[in-house]
């Protein structure tokens, strides 16, 4: 069959996405012998009438679509672009929002078929499998789906164990050449462009921690399971060597937490001698000497860190379960190690003054990190503090277009909305003003 793989075009505000899961769905359907398109509306700065064209050109019998909270309504459109093309389509939504909110995506999104829930390389594939050979979906663990005007919610399906089983992604159907200094916060980051290739790794799946304003739980479990350094270091070196990529994002929730896995890749990405940058995303309190010297000595040269907040109680209020202490010895192990340090904050916290919110932004700039970000506080469905918020009603809108690291979407007591934008503004100011 013909499937399209589609990344929707840009919400205003949000953030820019990583490509790996739709590589991954690719490189699936691809083995089960499909003809595979992907579109990146992003990378391709696409809008709608792009979309449109392309579908008609290609003209697939199943569409897959990729949509975070901010991008729901725009994934909506194109749902409808493809049913007004082709109502014989299977149109299927995956990712976050969808996979917390199944049965609403559905009622929202009409001319959506399906929503596959969570991991979606082998329920895809056997969805798409059930379709060709006009099969009941009753039986296709992990998926929503709309019969007859009543929404179906079948079984989830268990996490995969193996991810070695997976194939690499689907790289040679990306923009790859799109992709430079790309990654999860770069429009925060950078008023310049970074011209260096940019690929991501997924070496893991899974979230121990308890944050309750990070989604990943939902989405992977809270279970950490890892591929093999063997087939990370496999996949480092195709993307080094084939796609001449020069730096690599490891996109795992927290890379560092396995020391042994940790230094074994870090020794086989050095006996490769590959010369390329790569970084990862760690965390207050396992980020250590130990782990810093084992990532230099691997060629690690970058290292993303969520400081969040100079404020204890607001650190316990988001069950970051480390103190400021803590936080601020960790930045210190980094600059000692010469490590590119990438630290992440958020004001608007429930609980919070607008004092408190100041004190962060100074005590973030005190830190003197490489990369600083400053984000507003985002109740995403599925995580611990949209239900705290919706409980409490506190939720200033129920746009979910608005959920993005711009807009005030939490009442703060004693705070005007106006008042908490114009702080984040100031932050980004500062912030883009002294690394421009």
């Amino acid at each position: 069959m013909k499937i399209l793989l589609v990344s929707p075009p840009q919400a205003k505000g949000n953030i820019l996405w990583t490509y790996s899961g739709l590589g991954y769905l690719a490189s699936c359907l691809e083995q089960a012998g499909h003809k595979i398109r992907i579109i990146d509306s992003l990378a391709l700065n696409y809008n709608f009438k792009d979309l449109k064209r392309e579908i008609k050109n290609f003209n697939p019998d199943v569409v897959g679509i990729t949509a975070t909270t901010p991008r729901i309504y725009n994934v909506c459109s194109i749902a409808r672009i493809i049913k007004n093309i082709n109502p014989n389509c299977l149109t299927v939504l995956g990712g976050p929002h969808p996979t917390v909110l199944p049965s609403e995506t559905l009622e929202e999104c009409s001319s959506v078929d399906v929503v596959v829930r969570g991991e979606g390389e082998i329920t895809f594939v056997e969805l798409v499998d059930y379709f060709e050979k006009n099969k009941d979906f009753s039986d296709v663990r992990g998926i929503s789906y709309q019969n007859n005007g009543k929404i179906i919610q079948n079984p989830d399906r268990p996490p995969i164990k193996d991810l070695d089983s997976l194939p690499f992604p689907a790289y040679h159907l990306l923009p790859l050449d799109k992709y430079r200094g790309q990654f999860k916060y770069h429009s925060l980051l950078f008023t310049k462009k970074n011209s260096e290739n940019t690929g991501v790794i997924s070496s893991s799946r899974g979230c121990p921690y308890n944050c309750n304003f990070c989604a990943s739980r939902a989405i992977w479990g809270c279970k950490v399971r890892n591929r093999s350094p063997k087939k990370v270091v496999e996949e480092f070196k195709l993307l080094a060597e084939k796609y001449k990529i020069r730096l690599i994002d490891f996109i795992d929730d927290t890379f560092t937490i396995d020391r042994k896995r940790v230094a074994e890749i870090c020794k086989l990405i050095k006996k490769e001698k590959m010369d390329i940058s790569w970084y990862c995303h760690s965390r207050v309190g396992i980020f250590n000497k130990e782990i810093a010297s084992t990532l230099k000595q691997g060629g690690c040269n970058r290292v993303f860190i969520g400081f969040e907040s100079g404020a204890q109680v607001t650190l316990d209020f988001l069950c970051k379960d480390f103190t400021v202490e803590q936080a601020v010895d960790t930045a210190k192990i980094a600059n000692l190690y010469d490590f590119e340090v990438i630290g992440s904050f958020v004001i608007g916290v429930p609980g919070e003054t607008r004092e408190m919110m100041e004190y962060t932004i100074s005590y973030a700039k005190k830190m003197n990190l490489s990369k600083t970000v400053v984000n507003l506080l985002v109740p995403y469905p599925g995580t611990k503090i949209y239900e705290y918020v919706k409980k409490n009603n506190l939720l200033l809108t129920n746009d979910w277009s608005k959920f993005n690291l711009f807009n005030p979407v939490i009442k703060i007591v004693g705070v005007q909305a106006f008042e908490l934008k114009w702080l984040h503004n100031k932050a980004l100011v500062m912030f883009r003003s002294k690394y421009s």
